[in-house]
């Protein structure tokens, strides 16, 4: 019975993929299909975190409140090092890029705060 789930779990795995795919001919075929592949690319990473976890809960490696806290501790240590490494040089291109100057000596962060405040403007009225 346990490895029916699993079996339908998979085949959610696969739809995420489906809709990858799909976002990813989107390029080729402008407006043909669905541009739902961000959501696909969470779905997948949901559904197979899921599965990881179901797997160490089955081994009896989550049985108690501590080898789970142990065991998010680990999933911690793995994936923050490499999310902040991969972050860093993101923020300081997008510093970079907000703070550049316009030909009308404004930063990107001025523009922006004058757009959105016209737009406040514009729904009061």
């Amino acid at each position: 019975m346990r490895s029916e789930k699993l079996e339908y779990i998979q085949g959610l795995r696969g739809y995420s993929i489906i809709l990858i795919v799909m976002w990813h001919l989107n390029y080729i075929f402008p407006d043909c299909l669905p541009s739902t592949g961000d959501k696909g690319v969470e779905f997948f990473f949901l559904i197979s975190g899921f599965l990881v976890a179901y797997k160490y809960f089955e081994n009896g490696k989550l049985d108690t409140l501590k080898t789970s806290f142990c065991y998010a501790i680990t999933k911690v240590k793995k994936i923050y090092p490499i999310y902040f490494l991969t972050m860093l040089p993101m923020v300081v291109l997008s510093l970079r890029t907000v703070i550049k100057t316009s030909a009308g000596g404004q930063t990107n962060l001025q523009y922006f705060y004058q757009f959105i405040s016209r737009a406040k403007l514009d729904s009061r009225q």
